[in-house]
Parts: C-alpha cells; sequence; structure tokens
C-alpha cells in the first residue's frame, strides 16, 4: 500500500514542480518520511527528483541557461563532497529531525534582498544544497 502511495505523490510532486517549478521536491520528501525508513529516504528523494528534473530539463532544453548550470554544478560538486563526509557521522535516528528542520527553515526562510555576485551565488546554492542533501542521507 505504501508503494501505490508513494507512485502517486511522486507523480503529484512531479507535475507540481514542472507546473509551478517549485515545491514538488518537498512534498514528495514529507510524505517519505512518513512512510520510509529514515537511511532510504534521501536516496530514493533523489532518484524520482533525479527523473523528473532530467524529464523537464529534456524538455527546455533548447532554452538552458548553460553558465547557470555549470555554475550550479561546480557547486553541487563541493557540496556533495562535504555532505558525503559528513554523513558518516549523523545517527539513522536524527534524519527525520533534520529532514523536519530543512523543510521549515526552506519553506518559512525569507528572502534575500541583497545582490550577490552571479557566479557566487549559484555556485554557493548548489554546494550548500548538495551538502544537505548528501549530509542528511
Amino acid at each position: 500500500m505504501n508503494e501505490l502511495i508513494l507512485i502517486a505523490v511522486s507523480l503529484f510532486a512531479s507535475t507540481l514542480a514542472g507546473i509551478a517549478g517549485m515545491g514538488g521536491g518537498i512534498l514528495l520528501i514529507s510524505v517519505m518520511a512518513a512512510l520510509l525508513p529514515p537511511p532510504s529516504i534521501v536516496p530514493i528523494h533523489e532518484a524520482v527528483m533525479l527523473a523528473s528534473n532530467a524529464t523537464r530539463a529534456l524538455f527546455g532544453f533548447r532554452y538552458m541557461e548553460w553558465r547557470t548550470f555549470r555554475q550550479f554544478l561546480c557547486g553541487g560538486v563541493v557540496g556533495a563532497a562535504i555532505g558525503s563526509r559528513l554523513i558518516k557521522s549523523i545517527p539513522p535516528e536524527v534524519i527525520p529531525l533534520l529532514l523536519g528542520c530543512f523543510i521549515l527553515i526552506f519553506t518559512w526562510m525569507p528572502t534575500f534582498k541583497v545582490k550577490v555576485v552571479y557566479h557566487l551565488n549559484f555556485s554557493g546554492s548548489g554546494g550548500f544544497r548538495r551538502s544537505c542533501r548528501f549530509s542528511s542521507a
């Protein structure tokens, strides 16, 4: 039964992200936290979101901002390296708490009004997001 719920929520979350451009990942990880064991939440979430976002990227390939993509990718690689080192120090029973805090912070965090240097903005964003996801895996 949990599998059917996850399939339905994954489809809805991917559709939501495709239409609105955001919100699908947060919705999906929130439901997964209630249905899956903590160590499997982030890897499964990443696989679903990778398929969803790769499909969306293929449809919009002609309109892709390659400069932004490269900058986000550079930060993402650094963040993944940092996060993969942090994962070893996090007990599995703490993962749902960390995911909940992550969701609340990024849902309610005010947006910054300060202009950030373009290339640092996306590199930092990619790095921070990757380190959070790998460290909570």
